[in-house]
């Protein structure tokens, strides 16, 4: 069998349908000259959802910014604050149950934060995920203030 076929065999990330790599997984990272390979540490699972919320926000900002149609934006908005609300509740110790507002609640989260996500014009409901998404980096600067949660 060629490597390139064992590649395309082995099993997916986050085989838990999450996409992500468990905490223990490690990457392997090339140093030094060709060849020469260390396994490094994957980042938690926590920190690999904080990546993807910053991610789509950035990508809601983009789509605003460029006009794009509203049910991109959405899209990209829920996925960010989805993503922020998983990190926050791996931080946390609590399981995602598929919504945010509630996953919100269970954090105590102001109430009022996720109503004007879907109202408004884009430029307002990127404001609002943007609200979301800082309370959530506040959050877990209180949590886990040895990293930066920067969005």
């Amino acid at each position: 069998m060629s490597s390139i076929a064992a590649k395309t065999e082995q099993a997916p990330l986050g085989a838990d349908g999450s996409g992500l790599r468990p905490g223990g997984a490690t990457l392997p990272r090339s140093i030094g000259g060709l060849g020469s390979r260390e396994a490094v540490p994957a980042a938690p699972v926590r920190d690999q959802y904080w990546d993807h919320a910053r991610n789509a926000l950035g990508i809601a900002r983009l789509l605003v910014q460029d006009r794009r149609p509203e049910a991109l934006i959405d899209t990209a908005c829920r996925a960010a604050i989805d993503s922020a609300s998983r990190a926050a509740l791996e931080q946390a110790g609590m399981r995602f149950e598929g919504d945010a507002e509630r996953a919100l609640a269970r954090l105590a989260a102001p109430r009022d934060l996720l109503s004007a996500v879907s109202s408004g014009t884009p430029a307002n409901r990127l404001e609002s995920c943007e609200r979301v998404i800082a309370w959530v980096a506040a959050y877990l600067r209180s949590e886990a203030p040895e990293r930066s949660w920067g969005y």
